[in-house]
């Protein structure tokens, strides 16, 4: 499992890094006030950082036909599925640690500095599932047409965000994660979190049904 591992992270590391520059140039960009909008704009980094190195190993191995190599190997389908799905999971906590840990160079009030807190927090758990439905929807479709349609619509998504920035209509666009989260303790989005993981649990379990099904049928 730790070999699938090693031979995936490097599509996480690379897109890691270019996502996490973008997401440190948007936060610098409002260093001097903390608001709850660039937080939910930099959540769609964690969004792509999850969502495009995933279908970046899946397209490669469609290529080279990877899995009827590994299949050969004294590997269980199970245990590759799983590998591949943990890196995910590892890199939304990453992501987490690193954006929380730039809100110590920021000047904010507490309950604006909170608010983005929970921001960042629920839209972990959002990557999470969505992480989770891509996989299941690799495994089913055509991996390369999925990709083109969730990078296309990513990118339309951070040109309104860009947009907005500009025409500082943050407020209007981006103010529903901030009615979600504000007045509620950060305890409900931890433990949202947790859920996800149970959920993205059974997820797995489905996409390596759909897998096994798509190899050996």
């Amino acid at each position: 499992m730790i070999g699938i591992i090693k031979k995936n992270a490097m599509f996480y590391v690379i897109y890691g890094l270019f996502f996490l520059i973008m997401s440190t140039v948007m936060w610098h960009s409002s260093m001097d006030r903390l608001r709850t909008p660039i937080a939910v704009i930099n959540s769609f980094f964690m969004f792509f950082s999850v969502v495009v190195p995933a279908l970046s190993a899946e397209v490669l191995e469609e290529k080279h036909r990877g899995y009827a190599f590994l299949m050969t190997l004294p590997l269980k389908l199970e245990t590759v599925v799983r590998a591949k799905m943990a890196l995910p999971i590892i890199a939304v906590f990453v992501i987490v640690v690193y954006n929380l840990g730039l809100f110590q160079f920021f000047e904010s009030t507490p309950s604006v500095l909170a608010d983005c807190v929970k921001i960042i927090l629920l839209n972990a758990s959002g990557a999470i599932m969505l992480a989770g439905a891509v996989y299941i929807l690799m495994y089913r479709y055509n991996v390369r047409a999925l990709m083109m349609i969730l990078v296309f619509t990513g990118v339309i998504f951070n040109l309104l965000g860009l947009i907005a920035v500009r025409t500082r209509s943050l407020v209007n666009i981006f103010e529903w994660p901030e009615l979600i989260v504000s007045g509620r303790p950060a305890w409900i989005f931890v433990v949202m979190i947790l859920a996800s993981l149970g959920v993205y649990h059974l997820i797995f379990r489905r996409a390596l049904r759909l897998k096994e099904e798509r190899l050996f049928d």
